[in-house]
Formats: structure tokens, sequence, C-alpha cells
């Protein structure tokens, strides 16, 4: 799959991706949110080659904040005490997965990878996070 394909997957909550997988099973799957990251980068690096800001562009930032929104709507629902959601293998370190949504998020807006490459958390870089399985 493309890096755009992975995004529209993701976006339209198609089985077998990150977000299908979290909405329709309660499942973080790591590794599809491995997939999801790269491309996420990928489709921001393409972009930084143009100085005007295109409709694809445009697109792309709906599409993550999409994505960044539902995925801090699930992990809300999760731990509130009253709602019937739940995330069946909810981590301790869940914050992880939200602080790389949002490093995503921001190279959107500021149309830069390079906060990306750069990115390190407790579990190292974007490119070396260890999904849960």
């Amino acid at each position: 799959m493309t890096p755009k394909e992975i995004l529209i997957c993701n976006t339209s909550g198609e089985p077998f991706s990150f977000l299908g997988e979290l909405h329709e099973k309660g499942i973080l799957n790591g590794i599809l949110f491995q997939k999801l990251l790269r491309a996420i980068v990928e489709l921001i690096k393409e972009q930084e080659e143009f100085l005007e800001m295109k409709y694809e562009y445009a697109d792309l930032l709906r599409s993550v904040h999409f994505i960044n929104s539902h995925l801090h709507r699930c992990v809300v629902s999760h731990l509130c005490p009253w709602d019937v959601f739940e995330i069946k293998n909810f981590p301790h370190d869940y914050s992880s997965y939200l602080d790389r949504l949002n490093a995503c998020m921001l190279a959107c807006i500021h149309r830069s990878s390079l906060n990306l490459i750069e990115y390190k958390d407790d579990y190292g870089s974007i490119d070396a996070f260890e999904p849960i399985q």
C-alpha cells in the first residue's frame, strides 16, 4: 500500500487499518500504528518540496487531525468509568501513542518532517518505536 492509501484506509476506518482495529475491535495495533506514522512522515516529506499550500496537503492535515482526534476520544472513552468502550490491550504507556501522533500533527501544521526526524521520547525515535503486538 502507498502512504496515501494507508492514510485513506485509516481515515475511513477500514478493517485492518490502525483506526479500523481500534474502532471495531478495541485494539491498539502497534504494527499498524507504526505503518501509519511512517506513511504520514512520507507524505509530509513529499509535500515539503512545494512552496504553496496545495489542496492535497490540506487533505493530509485534515486526515491526521481526524485520526489524532479519534485516538484521543477512544483513550478518553476507555478511561471513563461510565463509558462502555474498552481498549482490550490498553498499555500503561499509552501516552507514547498520543505523543507520537501529536508530533505528526505538529509536523503537518509546520509542514516540516524535521521535527519527526529529530523526535525522541522514552522509546527512542519514531522509527525505533517498539509497538505492542
